[in-house]
């Protein structure tokens, strides 16, 4: 920029010389010399004018390469006057400094993009006044089950609940909200903050699907308080078990008598045996449930596990002339975990679903896995008598049983089996129609 302040200052100076000049030599009646002075004179300003106009064109250039971000746009220095070289010069340095701290903010950019993109966590960030969508990553339509939308009205169409929570959330505030998915609900841990930018506010929104935690927790709890009942059920109901024993030996061992009273009292003593020999030995089931907390996982193949299952239910299936199907996409489908403990889980989904399809004409059951980008599913699908709704969210509660001669183990016991597995069972059931229990395996469990 030092060339073309001189260079001005050069060209101004000569000019206020010439045009001295000129009016001396007019005064002096040296007319054709004061003429030569003044046609130096438009010459210099012509210069002037040429040379601003010059500068001008090029500062427009540069201008409209920093609005169109053409930050590779590059200024000739070799064809260049000595004087216009510093300013080319300038611009290319300040051209090199933008495309640098754009090439930085991009990466930073698709970095904070990819960060996004693998965490399990929702994210939904939306303009407040336009409900325009900005930005939503992988993980939150796989919460939500909805795929990328330009404005929030695209939820409000598939998930009214779900809107209206976004919709009222305040910053700062946490709720938790239960949507409905295709087969199953999803407990949602749902967070707002807003920002503003130069010209609107922005809502972002961070969901958390929380089904496991809560599964987990509720688990824990039903684990502990049932802790508490087997032990003092066994430490009160043995000794009464063992008297009632003890008293019908010795009523045994002595010459029995057929005195009413005596007879009453024989039965009452029974009773209290029975039935205390019940007790035990309900808590003694649920000892066994408590008893799995450990797995011994290995690679398992889908399609071996469920050939063995074939193997052992099909006799029973072809008796009740029962249309039994196994596929499994692909064929090579692997899954971590522990074999035994999940052909019980696959031998307790059958077995309720053969009592469900007592009564149904053309009954069937399908066994169904696919692979996921997010993991595995192993559907037990039956078109039998179907689950109540009332009752639906009861059923994998430890000993609920709707069966005259169960004992409500077997679904809590499939419940507990998948939440070690780090994996999950849903239901979708409607009642006369059918049910279908969903084992999820997530990737890498």
């Amino acid at each position: 920029m030092t060339k073309i302040t001189t260079y001005i200052a050069l060209s101004c100076l000569l000019l206020v010389l010439a045009a001295s000049a000129g009016t001396w030599l007019f005064l002096q009646k040296h007319y054709l010399f004061s003429i030569g002075c003044f046609l130096l004179i438009l010459f210099i300003a012509f210069k002037i004018i040429f040379f601003y106009k010059k500068i001008d064109k090029e500062i427009a250039e540069f201008s409209e390469a920093i609005y169109y971000k053409d930050f590779t746009r590059y200024f000739n220095l070799a064809a260049t006057p000595s004087h216009l070289k510093p300013l080319r010069q300038s611009f290319n340095n300040i051209n090199q400094i933008f495309k640098q701290l754009s090439r930085e903010k991009e990466l930073h950019a698709q970095y904070l993009e990819k960060m996004l993109t693998l965490i399990n966590t929702g994210i939904l960030a939306y303009n407040t006044s336009t409900e325009d969508v900005q930005w939503m990553n992988e993980a939150l339509k796989k919460i939500v089950q909805i795929p990328y939308i330009k404005n929030l009205k695209g939820i409000s169409k598939r998930d009214p609940i779900l809107y209206d929570n976004i919709k009222s959330i305040l910053p700062g505030e946490t709720k938790l909200i239960e949507t409905q998915q295709q087969i199953s609900k999803t407990k949602i841990l749902l967070t707002a903050t807003t920002f503003k930018t130069a010209d609107s506010t922005q809502k972002l929104l961070v969901f958390q699907n929380i089904n496991h935690v809560v599964e987990e927790t509720e688990t824990k709890a039903w684990n502990s308080l049932l802790n508490v009942m087997t032990h003092e059920i066994m430490n009160s109901v043995a000794p009464i078990s063992s008297l009632a024993d003890t008293l019908l030996q010795n009523y045994h061992t002595q010459q029995p008598s057929n005195n009413e009273k005596d007879i009453d009292l024989i039965a009452g003593i029974e009773t209290i045996k029975r039935r205390s020999d019940g007790l035990l030995r309900f808590a003694q089931v649920y000892r066994n449930l408590s008893a799995i907390q450990q797995l011994k996982k290995a690679p398992i193949s889908v399609q071996r596990i469920l050939e063995h299952i074939d193997l052992l239910m099909r006799p029973t299936l072809n008796a009740k002339n029962i249309d039994w199907q196994i596929s499994v996409q692909p064929i090579d489908l692997i899954v971590l975990g522990d074999n035994d403990l999940l052909e019980q889980v696959f031998i307790n989904l059958i077995t309720n679903a053969l009592e469900a399809l007592k009564c149904t004409q053309d009954p069937l059951l399908h066994i169904k896995a696919e692979q996921h980008e997010d993991g595995t599913s192993i559907k037990v699908i039956d078109n039998g008598q179907g689950i109540d709704e009332e009752i639906k969210d009861k059923i994998f509660i430890p000993f609920f049983t709707t069966k005259k001669n169960g004992n409500g183990i077997g679904l809590s016991l499939c419940k507990q089996i998948m939440l070690l597995h780090k994996g999950d069972i849903q239901v979708h059931s409607i009642s006369g129609k059918g049910s279908i229990f969903t084992l999820y395996f997530n990737s890498g469990t």
